[in-house]
């Protein structure tokens, strides 16, 4: 199986369950099955303390497909055209999928910046989390006040 990026060789592994090919060349990854990485990041999560938390970035703009500037690529798999897209819509991970065969590409450090993106910040999930729970103790006392108007 060819590199998508560079042509060369892929190497496969198996990584608790999910078949990954790594180029040696680029360090770029292909998964098999796209369905099946979220559930390895999981196991790398769980298994990998020094996964850091994500950055808090308060006015990131989510690049959009036009801005990327790197050549169509062809899966290694089926030889179609890959679709390029943002991981979760804004992190700004930008990856491969093949729309015929499920299979994903990851350029370097991108398996990485997902598991790091998946993992979050506690610090912000906690914030929302107030936020959330603030919300609802106002929605009940303004119920409470309208009630005793009423």
């Amino acid at each position: 199986m060819k590199c998508p990026s560079c042509q060369s060789e892929l190497k496969r592994y198996n990584k608790n369950g999910v078949f990954i090919n790594t180029c040696p060349i680029c360090h770029g990854s292909w998964v098999d099955d796209s369905r099946r990485l979220k559930e390895y990041i999981v196991y790398l999560l769980l298994e990998n303390n020094n996964i850091p938390v994500a950055k808090v970035e308060l006015h990131k703009k989510p690049i959009t497909i036009r801005q990327v500037d790197h050549p169509k690529r062809s899966c290694p798999v089926c030889n179609c055209k890959l679709t390029t897209f943002n991981y979760g819509y804004d992190s700004n991970i930008i990856l491969d999928k093949c729309d015929a065969c499920n299979g994903l590409w990851m350029d370097k450090d991108e398996l990485f910046k997902i598991a790091v993106y998946l993992k979050g910040n506690p610090t912000i999930e906690a914030y929302g989390d107030a936020l959330v729970q603030s919300t609802q103790e106002r929605i009940e006392i303004e119920k409470k006040l309208n009630d005793l108007e009423a």
